[in-house]
C-alpha cells in the first residue's frame, strides 16, 4: 500500500491542525509527514529521536518511535491507535539525545468507527518506555547476581 503523504507546518497560517483520517481497526496503514517551519522544509537533525505520540477520545496514550530522513517522517497505524473510533490528538515530537525538546508538530487523526471491529480493549502503548524498563529490570537483576556471587566466592575462601 502506498502511503498517505500530507504535511505539517509547526506555524501553521490557520492556527489549526490538520486532519487526516483512517479506519477503526486499520493495522500497518503507512503515513509519511513532510515537516515544515514557517512554509521551509525542516531538516531533521540525524541523532534526533523522533516519536509519535497521541491521546485518545477514551483517555489512554500512545507513543512510538517513527522512522525518518531529512524532513520525511515514517509512521504506521498499529492497533492501539487506531482502536478508539474519534479524534486521536496527536503530534510528532522530535528530541535531541540530550532530552531536549527540538520541535513538535501536531496533526489530528480521524478515526472512523468500523461496523466489524470488535474484541480488542483499548489501552495505553508506549513501547519504548517499557522496553527501556525492562533492560533496565534486566540489568539491575543480572548486577545484584554478579555481585551475590562475587561475595559467595569472598566468602568461601
Amino acid at each position: 500500500m502506498n502511503p498517505f503523504e500530507f504535511q505539517l507546518d509547526m506555524t501553521p497560517t490557520n492556527g489549526l491542525s490538520p486532519m487526516i483520517s483512517c479506519s477503526q481497526g486499520d493495522i500497518k496503514r503507512p503515513f509519511v509527514a513532510e515537516l515544515k517551519y514557517m512554509g521551509s522544509d525542516f531538516t531533521i537533525p540525524e541523532s534526533s529521536i523522533v516519536e509519535i505520540r497521541a491521546k485518545k477520545p477514551d483517555g489512554n496514550v500512545y507513543i512510538h518511535a517513527a522512522t525518518f530522513s531529512e524532513q520525511y517522517v515514517y509512521f504506521e497505524t498499529e492497533e492501539q491507535l487506531s482502536i478508539v473510533s474519534g479524534n486521536v490528538i496527536c503530534e510528532i515530537s522530535i528530541t535531541g539525545t540530550d532530552g531536549s525538546v527540538i520541535g513538535t508538530w501536531n496533526f489530528i487523526l480521524k478515526v472512523e468507527r468500523s461496523p466489524i471491529v470488535g474484541g480488542t480493549e483499548s489501552d495505553s502503548e508506549i513501547t519504548w518506555i517499557e522496553e527501556a524498563q525492562a533492560a533496565e529490570a534486566a540489568a539491575k537483576v543480572s548486577e545484584t547476581a554478579a555481585k551475590t556471587s562475587e561475595n559467595n566466592s569472598a566468602g568461601s575462601a
